[in-house]
């Protein structure tokens, strides 16, 4: 269970570096035309052809291959949450609990020890909620993560009816919810749901 949970937040490390917006390149410029045979002026008949040099190029005219390239992803609060939200103090403590939020740490471990600190555009930080199995307090620890604490995405969320109640939250705020527990088919059916483009359901 610790593993699979490590995989799938790595997989919304990269599903959240690819929606944050890039810092865009300097688009290239075109270089000055070569002047044609046509163009140059024309010359005495008894005297050669003289030719003009070509204007020496502006600051404008440079080519592109001076541009810096695009910079880390911009985050708008310089940093990335993530917030577990799970049994920790009853039926389905040992299914996840204190330990998939331990597992979430080390995924951030892993990938800032491969990538380094820093290379997401800002720091990576994990927070977490008991539920206590009971559908309103999860309802509002979601609220409560999504407006207050800036979480950028839910996870884990065991016992189908928080399950339920947080799905509803998220569609509602359009927030990221990455449930990995909860074994109801009604987290794909019911309208709460349904065609939510920022959730989705982690078979384990």
């Amino acid at each position: 269970m610790r593993k699979h949970l490590i995989r799938v937040t790595l997989a919304s490390l990269v599903l959240l570096a690819a929606c944050s917006p890039q810092a865009a390149a300097p688009a290239p410029t075109a270089a000055p035309a070569k002047p044609t045979e046509a163009a140059k002026p024309a010359a005495p008949a008894a005297q050669p052809a003289a030719t003009t040099a070509p204007a020496k190029p502006t600051e404008a005219a440079k080519p592109a291959a001076d541009a810096k390239p695009a910079g880390p992803a911009r985050l708008t609060d310089g940093k990335i949450v993530v917030g577990v939200i799970n049994d920790q103090s009853g039926v389905y403590a040992e299914l996840s609990g204190v330990n998939a939020v331990k597992a979430v740490q080390m995924a951030f471990d892993d990938f800032e020890a491969k990538y380094g600190k820093g290379s997401l555009g800002g720091s990576l930080e994990v927070i977490s909620a008991d539920h206590q199995n009971k559908p309103d307090l999860a309802n509002s620890k979601a609220q409560e993560f999504y407006d207050r604490n800036a979480v950028d995405v839910i996870m884990d969320v065991p016992t189908s009816s928080a399950a339920l109640a947080i799905a509803g939250v998220a569609k509602e705020k359009q927030k990221m919810y990455i449930n990995v527990t909860a074994a109801t088919t009604c987290s794909s059916s019911r309208p709460s749901s349904r065609r939510t483009p920022t959730r989705t359901s982690w078979s384990t």
